[in-house]
Parts: structure tokens; sequence; C-alpha cells
């Protein structure tokens, strides 16, 4: 199972999340074969983001206008980085260049 998440904010102290709707689907069937409900079992989870903090552009707002390019945005570790990470920007608006960000291990910031 592959469980994708998007518009979820890092929490930076524990949290409890709102109710999940979880569905199973036949897609042989193409039906809706099992759900959870938010009044009748609501799924609620409490959770702490388990890595460093990652900050984009000094947590400033960032304005662009239609047809014009950014100036270099900064991305921010609190500390280096332990991992070799990929960091893919997403939005259906917005065009990113360079479309992966590639951090690697002891990177304390990089730029797209």
């Amino acid at each position: 199972m592959i469980v994708y998440l998007s518009n979820v904010q890092n929490p930076r102290a524990e949290v409890t999340s709102k109710s999940t709707v979880i569905k199973t689907y036949d897609g042989l069937n193409k039906a809706i074969v099992d759900s959870s409900y938010a009044n009748l079992n609501p799924n609620r989870f409490v959770y702490t983001y388990p890595g460093p903090l990652i900050g984009v552009n000094n947590d400033a707002v960032l304005e662009l206008n239609p047809g014009r390019m950014s100036s270099a945005i900064s991305i921010d570790f609190v500390y280096p980085c332990a991992l070799n990470l990929t960091l893919v920007p997403s939005t259906d608006d917005i065009v990113f260049e360079p479309y992966n960000i590639e951090t690697f291990v002891g990177m304390k910031s990089a730029e797209f």
C-alpha cells in the first residue's frame, strides 16, 4: 500500500490530527467496499514530527507575479542532513525549476 499526503503542515510540537476517513477500494469492480466515518469510528492520531524541521524561504511570505521567475528560494535544515534527500516541490499553479532538489549528507541549506 502507498499513501500520499499533501497539504499537511509539519507540526513544530506534538499535535492531534483531525479525523481521517479511510476507504477500501476494489479496483476490479470499481467500488468502495469499506469505509470509516468521522462520527462513528474516528481515526485520530497524536504525533510529533520525527525529524529535523525544514524551513523554506526563512518562513517569509513569497509573492510571485504571473509569468515571472522568482529569485532563488532557500531551504534550510535545523542541523546537517543525515541522509541524502530528494525534495519535490508541488503545486497546481507554479512550475518549479529544478523539479527535484537534491540534498546530500552534511548539507544545511539548498536553493531552488
